[in-house]
């Protein structure tokens, strides 16, 4: 492992990130077209750049960028703006990006700070199973994480139209209804991505280990958050939950994500090194 000539890209990629925020806010908070524009702009700018970026970082150590918690944070920022993208192109929705791109600045920024090339010899972080594995668990917290912007979303529209107060975002959000279908799908999609993760880290454990340590920090926890999303689809089908009562699961679900993750990395100990 050795000092990074990626990291004044990477912090590069974060202050485009920085910029995109700040007019996806300004138009927000006036409407002014130009703004909008500008935002646009910088999104198409940055989708190629971060994508470029990763690729390079890949060849460069000949894996999948993906073998650190650092490499992980940029992909799912990369994940959250592609989504944003996507969504705009779609469904015209234009306040996406004012609540997306704050954390994607932020995760991309964390992910500069432990942004460096790791040269990995052995053979088993280029198998398939292994980039199976961090690019399915990769997808699934980026729609967790994307599933938390929608609750954002609904929750502050759902407010917006119960104080009768439409200035801002009446005109430039969705109908509630769909955005509580968006919602129930990502969130779907996230908890696909994140059994295939861990179903794919579970044979690769027994390859590496022989066995599956099911009390390491870091595997126990993958299963607490995977009961938890259970839990919460089972909950909104037996009690059908409103979109409002969706949104805030959404959103205080991808916290524990957060949780989780900044727990196993800075407080226990873990096998789990990758």
């Amino acid at each position: 492992m050795e000092p990074s000539v990626f990291f004044p890209i990477s912090l590069g990629i974060a202050a485009l990130y920085l910029a995109i925020s700040s007019f996806a806010g300004a138009f927000f908070h006036t409407g002014r077209r130009g703004l909008s524009v500008a935002t646009d702009s910088l999104i198409l700018v940055a989708l190629p750049v971060h994508l470029a970026y990763l690729a390079v970082l890949g060849i460069t150590a000949r894996k999948l960028p993906l073998t650190s918690f650092f490499e992980a944070l940029s992909v799912v920022a990369f994940f959250v703006t592609f989504l944003t993208s996507l969504l705009h192109v779609a469904f015209k929705i234009k306040a996406a990006a004012f609540f997306a791109f704050p954390l994607v600045f932020v995760g991309q920024l964390l992910a500069s700070v432990g942004s460096r090339v790791i040269y990995l010899d052995r053979d088993l972080f280029r198998s398939p199973l292994f980039g199976s594995h961090t690019l399915a668990t990769s997808l699934g917290y980026a729609a967790f994480a994307y599933s938390m912007i929608l609750g954002l979303m609904y929750l502050h529209l759902f407010r917006e139209l119960k104080a009768k107060d439409l200035r801002r975002m009446y005109d430039r959000l969705p109908p509630l209804e769909l955005l509580e279908r968006m919602n129930r799908v990502t969130l779907i999609a996230g908890f696909a991505f994140l059994t295939a993760g861990i179903l794919l880290g579970s044979l690769l454990a027994v390859k590496v280990w022989g066995r599956l340590p099911l009390t390491d920090p870091k595997i126990l926890l993958s299963g607490v958050l995977w009961l938890l999303y259970v839990a919460g689809m089972l909950l909104r089908r037996l009690f059908r939950w409103s979109g409002r009562q969706l949104s805030y699961f959404s959103v205080s679900g991808f916290a524990v994500v957060v949780a989780f993750m900044v727990t196993v990395r800075l407080l226990l100990p873990t096998l789990h090194r990758f």
